[in-house]
């Protein structure tokens, strides 16, 4: 998924788009903002600081001692901003977080032998009522989806986009992204200029 990371980066660089993998994030909060701190390595990570609205307020680059992330963030958010602790959300509330705050959802489903974690995050993502508009699920081609996954699809009205290739996804993804984000975004502006 690194390769999808960096085609969004490339392509949408400098546009607020922030690819996150939720497997290597973690997610805090306190007080009116939220943070997100993505593990780069046992040694470094990036914590982005983000208004509850969902705009980045700032990002650090951490330095982990011993590998301890939890203890990086508390140190920094001490250090500059004065605050003793900082809520560290388990993993069904930093998915709410990210599902409520962003305008894009991707879930990618690429091998069969997963244990599935990203159908259960579609379904959890469903329960909270987050919009399915914002909501792809990506699945390679000769991954077989169950009949009552593909119900739970149905159902809910989200669109799914099968790929036979990495460079198939990455051009899918990009796609979805500048369709629902950046046309989105000039359309917008576009209709509020005329209605000046």
């Amino acid at each position: 998924m690194d390769a999808v990371k960096r085609g969004i980066a490339e392509n949408f660089g400098g546009q607020g788009i922030f690819p996150f993998l939720l497997e290597e994030l973690e997610v805090y909060r306190y007080d009116n903002y939220f943070m997100l701190v993505e593990r780069w390595s046992d040694r470094v990570a990036s914590l982005h600081i983000f208004t509850h609205q969902g705009l980045l307020e700032e990002t650090h680059e951490l330095q982990l001692k011993d590998g301890n992330l939890h203890q990086a963030v508390l140190d920094l958010l001490r250090e500059k901003y004065g605050f003793y602790y900082a809520e560290r959300m388990p993993v069904l509330e930093k998915l709410a977080t990210v599902a409520k705050t962003f305008p894009a959802i991707l879930l990618i489903r690429d091998r069969e032998e997963t244990r599935g974690g990203e159908l259960i995050e579609l379904t959890y993502c469903i329960m909270i009522g987050t919009p399915v508009e914002r909501i792809r699920l990506f699945y390679r081609s000769n991954v077989v989806i169950s009949q009552m996954v593909m119900e739970i699809l149905d159902a809910s009205g989200i669109i799914t986009r099968p790929y036979n290739s990495e460079t198939e996804l990455i051009t899918s993804v990009i796609r979805f992204l500048y369709y629902k984000i950046i046309k989105a975004g000039t359309d917008e502006s576009l209709s509020s200029k005329k209605d000046d």
